[in-house]
């Protein structure tokens, strides 16, 4: 037997048995019916053996998958999804049904609209089946969409119910209404949570169909930016025909995907997808923005913006080339010079056109105090307490810190420019065949000190876990070419205490780079690195910081 047509007769029962189940429940709270209960409570029995056999059949059928169709094995993998998320609603069923004995008066619920409740539960279940099966997108929203409902309709019942406990009293004993309102409100709590059942059920088929687990946020800001980025892709292709994969998800949380929809011309159209904080993604649309004002080309193009509640989503250009780090691993030395060229030429293009004449400071201490809980919770043992040998004071690393936050507030950098503000190696494209440079996740660009690049840069090179000889002399080549090229720059321009800002800002980096390190040596390694820099420069108080010179081995593992 075909395997998704055994799947689908048994999956039909078990969503019968379980919409019985719905129904006799709301049954149950209207005619008080103790036999419907016995019913409701053996029917569960029967709905728990259903899905431990289906998932069992389902689980071989994937064992015995390698002849499948993609398509075929992610439905089996949608279905087991789905009959666990049916029993839960089987099980809140029951749940209800043991509340009854407690509310004490059958006509108390009809204040409420409660039937409405079972309606859109009910509403869902009865296209589950043909929407898995025929991977209908519009209608496995119909079903995410009964989850939203179902969460209105408990908000507008917990808050008439809240009101009324908080001015509910009775002489009476016998009334209670305090229990009969807390049991209603748990009533409607369970009929709450088969939403979220409903919501996971109609997530999982868009899986099932899209090929990547999208929550209905992201998968309707997906949609929506389609619909409204005419560049991105061509009217009339529906979004089922759009293959999305995630190729990262940012440590803000912010996901990012690979989008490739078809257009009418029988061509693929390929887009960057980004959803998550609406925050970040307003300040990366503004600093596209800016970029493309300022230098045409260089940041992706922006072809879609979806703010909705705290979340928003980007549909971005994909950009030709790769990255400094994937160019790092390449065997071709010619790529890498190039590249660095290429970058340093566009860098000196970039600082001279956005130099404002005024003093900058990029407070990579406190950068650097807001981040250090998130270290020390991956690595305590950098939290060193201040300690003694004879009349000898080690200060605690956060007194390092402190000293060296007094000290940058007097250090400025003589003017400012518009940085990257990420300057990370692989937020950085090169396209060697057009000799061209991108910039790439730009939410953090600003108006500062052009040493919080350079620094950024620097140690996002140093820190990849690359141990090899011929790997870490092409990574030793990166922090050489960039600081030749930003130490020239300073000097041309009359920044004198270039060196001396740079080491904040690679104490910085250091230290805040540790919470990504998970290995123990490597991360000590970096520690250890930033805290002789704190030395080197608490030495060199009393003395000018233009004479301040940092030593480059620093840079060399």
């Amino acid at each position: 037997m075909p395997p998704l047509r055994a799947l689908r007769e048994n999956f039909s029962l078990m969503v019968v048995e379980v919409g019985k189940q719905v129904e006799e429940t709301r049954f149950a709270l209207t005619d008080w019916d103790g036999s419907l209960g016995e019913s409701i409570l053996n029917r569960d029995d029967y709905i728990d053996r259903m899905k431990d056999f289906i998932t069992r059949n389902v689980f071989r059928k994937l064992a015995e998958s390698r002849d499948f169709d993609k398509s075929v094995v992610k439905i089996l993998q949608a279905g087991i999804v789905i009959v666990n998320n049916l029993e839960n609603i089987a099980d809140f069923c029951t749940n209800i049904v043991g509340q009854i004995c407690h509310l004490g008066d059958p006509d108390f619920l009809d204040r409420y609209d409660f039937k409405l409740h079972f309606h859109y539960v009910n509403k869902a279940l009865s296209i589950v089946e043909k929407t898995l099966f025929t991977q209908d997108l519009d209608a496995a929203l119909e079903i995410c969409k009964c989850e939203f409902a179902l969460d209105d309709l408990y908000k507008k019942d917990f808050q008439s119910i809240l009101q009324q406990l908080q001015n509910c009293s009775s002489e009476d004993p016998k009334e209670n209404p305090a229990q009969k309102l807390v049991t209603a409100l748990l009533i409607f709590r369970y009929l709450e949570r088969m939403g979220d059942c409903l919501l996971n059920i109609g997530e999982a088929i868009i899986e099932s169909v899209i090929g990547e687990k999208l929550k209905i946020h992201q998968y309707l800001a997906l949609r929506n930016s389609f619909d409204v980025s005419s560049d991105a892709s061509s009217p009339g292709i529906p979004v089922h025909h759009t293959h999305f994969e995630t190729i990262g998800e940012t440590r803000s949380g912010c996901r990012i995907g690979r989008v490739r929809q078809p257009t009418t011309d029988q061509h693929s159209h390929w887009a960057i997808f980004k959803d998550g904080n609406l925050g970040k993604l307003t300040r990366e649309k503004e600093n596209i923005e800016t970029w493309e004002r300022l230098c045409p080309g260089l940041p992706p193009k922006l072809f879609g913006f979806q703010p909705k509640g705290n979340y928003a989503s980007l549909l971005l250009e994909y950009l030709g080339g790769i990255n400094f780090q994937e160019i790092i691993l390449e065997p071709d030395s010619n790529l890498l010079a190039d590249g660095m060229n290429q970058l340093k030429k566009l860098l000196e293009v970039l600082w001279e056109m956005t130099w404002r004449d005024e003093p900058a400071q990029a407070g990579f201490m406190e950068q650097l105090l807001d981040r250090l809980s998130s270290v020390y919770r991956l690595h305590p043992a950098f939290n060193t307490a201040t300690a003694g040998i004879n009349d000898l004071e080690l200060p605690s690393t956060h007194r390092l810190i402190q000293e060296l936050n007094d000290i940058e507030r007097t250090l400025f950098a003589p003017f400012s420019v518009f940085i990257h503000g990420d300057f990370n190696i692989d937020n950085i494209l090169y396209d060697s065949k057009q000799k061209k440079i991108n910039f790439i996740d730009l939410n953090r660009s600003t108006q500062t000190d052009y040493v919080q690049d350079i620094s950024i840069f620097l140690v996002s090179a140093f820190r990849l876990p690359l141990f090899e000889n011929r790997h870490r002399l092409r990574l030793n080549f990166v922090s050489d070419s960039l600081y030749d090229f930003s130490k020239g720059f300073a000097e041309r321009h009359g920044d004198a205490e270039f060196d001396t800002r740079l080491a904040l800002g690679l104490i910085r980096s250091f230290v805040t780079s540790t919470r990504f390190v998970v290995h123990p040596r490597f991360a000590k390694d970096m520690f250890l690195r930033a805290q002789f820099l704190m030395e080197k420069l608490l030495d060199h108080r009393g003395r000018p910081w233009s004479e301040f010179v940092l030593p480059r081995s620093i840079l060399v593992y």
